[in-house]
């Protein structure tokens, strides 16, 4: 595969815990043909119905505006939105929309060439919850969008999926899709920037861009987000990038996806985590929480985390790798310990487990902390090497031409 990352400057074991079934089995039919609309204005924006296909031609300030998704479970965004490259500012949402809280709620449809800007989402719920800043639920493709903005969720019942991009990203599939038939679905040159401060009863998936991703492909994302995660029962999922990844759910049928690689690659996050393990685990890493079946290729996280609560597997990767691969890819991660009695830890350069199955090449790690690495994982790097811009050329075979290796050494350094 050739070597490049574009960067953003500007803008079945554990994987079923907390499973979100209308994620993966949804069968809404394909709507008709849409219509192409142009807005050119707030009015017009507000306006948009779930089944058109419409393109954004002028910036828009909402002037504060309470803003209420556009998609619920029942009539989900079927359409388009291509945003032509323009920004969609000021505005607020607090409306629960049926647990799908997001500038769109449920949404089957694409969203592309899109900014938006200078939101804030605070939303309280007692029944599963999606939230994210473009879209809450989606199994559409997200391309070249970006978000600007703070998430505060709090779930008081049930499970929740938090990101700043996307709550919950999955392909469509349906119980008895072969291989010929699916479709993965794409996330591809996005880039979140903020904070997500997310609470849930039972499991919680959180993440700089994406809260969840099933069966989905990333690639050319970055992430500089502030994460703050607590599952109060269950398990808490936290990372830079995505909180869960799972990349093989349709192991679970006859014909199964061996041939079908779930790639997240040229991706970054940068990234401060706080993670509270109140239920009963919690799995922190600077770029995935919990990957599975996951494969990983040419990325990088840099990863201040802060854990608590009673067990915590820590990762400058994930806090937990099943199955997949990773390779020429580097994480930094400084590990902190808050006040906590009878904590258990495990903290790894890479991951705090790693299956036998995983294939790890090339993969280079730095650990700060008062507290040893249990699973280190990888070939540890020096200050020098990451501060290097000739390393990650012939280290790691990072191409200068459409890698910013300027903007990594001054993250990672």
């Amino acid at each position: 595969m050739k070597k490049a990352l574009t960067l953003f400057t500007l803008a079945a074991v554990l994987g079923l815990a907390g499973c979100d079934f209308y994620g993966v089995t949804t069968t809404t039919a394909a709507p008709a043909e849409p219509e192409t609309v142009v807005i050119a204005t707030v009015d017009e924006l507000v306006a948009m119905n779930n089944e058109d296909h419409y393109v954004l031609s002028a910036d828009l300030d909402l002037g504060g505006l309470s803003w209420i998704p556009v998609g619920t479970p029942d009539d989900p965004f079927a359409g388009g939105f291509d945003g032509a490259g323009h920004t969609i500012s000021n505005y607020s949402i607090t409306a629960e929309n049926g647990g799908f809280v997001g500038f769109f709620g449920s949404v089957t449809g694409d969203l592309e060439n899109l900014t938006l800007a200078d939101f804030a989402i605070d939303v309280a719920y007692d029944g599963l919850l999606y939230v994210g800043g473009l879209a809450a639920h989606t199994t559409g493709s997200i391309a070249d969008c970006a978000v600007y903005g703070d998430i505060v969720a709090v779930n008081t019942s049930s499970s929740s999926y938090v990101g700043l991009l996307a709550g919950f990203a999955a392909s469509y599939t349906t119980a008895t899709m072969t291989t010929s038939e699916f479709v993965a679905s794409t996330i591809s040159g996005a880039y979140a920037e903020g904070s997500v401060d997310a609470v849930a009863d039972h499991f919680l998936s959180a993440g700089g861009l994406v809260g969840r991703t099933a069966n989905v492909v990333l690639s050319d994302c970055g992430a500089r987000v502030s994460v703050v995660g607590t599952a109060t029962v269950y398990r808490a999922y936290v990372g830079g990038l995505v909180g869960h990844g799972f990349g093989g759910l349709l192991k679970a049928h006859a014909d199964t996806l061996e041939d079908v690689t779930f790639e997240t690659v040229r991706c970054y996050a940068d990234t401060a985590l706080t993670v509270t393990a109140a239920g009963t685990m919690a799995s922190a890493g600077g770029l995935y929480g919990y990957l599975q079946d996951g494969f990983v290729e040419d990325c990088f996280a840099n990863a201040t985390i802060v854990v608590g609560g009673s067990a915590v597997d820590v990762g400058g990767l994930a806090g937990e790798l099943w199955y997949g691969s990773a390779s020429t890819s580097v994480f930094r991660v400084g590990l902190t310990v808050a006040p906590s009695a009878d904590l258990s830890l495990r903290f790894g350069g890479i991951a705090a487990f790693v299956q036998s199955e995983v294939v790890l090449t090339d993969c280079f790690r730095m650990t700060q902390s008062l507290f040893a690495a249990t699973d280190p994982h990888g070939v540890e790097a020096s200050a020098d090497q990451l501060s290097s811009a000739q390393w990650y050329q012939d280290g790691l075979g990072w191409s200068a031409e459409t890698f910013d290796i300027a903007t990594v050494v001054g993250i990672l350094s």
